[in-house]
């Protein structure tokens, strides 16, 4: 008796659901926090006897790369935004960023109103110089093909390894 009273309740509500109707997906956002494995200031010594930064904290970005004599600055305050946001519809904030995860597990950050395809991607592993393990900071394109450069922890370790390639990895020529 309650199990008939039980559907002829239940059946009404599922008529007013559409046909093939299904839960709610969860909406997915960009990251609220970089990653501690990225959060440090990391290194790179360029070609010209320069040293350039990366720093990353739980909530901002910044980079200093020296092109000859002048430094280029770029910091980027992290914000989370819907991923099927238009960037077009957000309103400028030139100083802010989002950060994702690609599909080769690379840390993609882009400005806040930039397109799919621009930003840069980063990336942190493990990586042999000299049958030494060292932990480097990979910076890629945006779709995470060509590795640029490398950043390790310290300016010494930089200015050691410098320009060296690693095994497995495509390189760009360095801009």
């Amino acid at each position: 008796m309650w199990l008939k009273r039980g559907l002829s309740l239940l059946v009404p509500v599922v008529a007013l659901l559409p046909l093939g109707a299904a839960a709610p997906m969860p909406v997915q956002t960009t990251l609220a926090r970089i990653p501690k494995a990225y959060q440090q200031t990391w290194y790179h010594y360029d070609e010209n006897g320069q040293f350039d930064t990366v720093k990353f904290t739980a909530k901002s970005f910044r980079s200093q790369v020296k092109t000859g004599t002048l430094p280029m600055t770029d910091t980027m305050q992290l914000h989370v935004h819907q991923l099927n946001s238009s960037f077009i519809s957000r309103r400028s904030h030139p100083s802010w960023g989002a950060a994702q995860f690609d599909r080769q597990h690379r840390l993609r950050l882009t400005g806040w109103n930039q397109p799919a395809g621009t930003g840069a991607s980063y990336q942190v592993s493990v990586k042999t110089f000299h049958q030494q393990q060292l932990v480097v900071l990979s910076q890629s394109n945006a779709i995470g093909t060509w590795v640029y450069e490398h950043y390790f922890q310290s300016k010494a370790l930089a200015k050691l390894v410098g320009n060296a390639h690693f095994p497995g990895e495509v390189y760009a020529t360095s801009y």
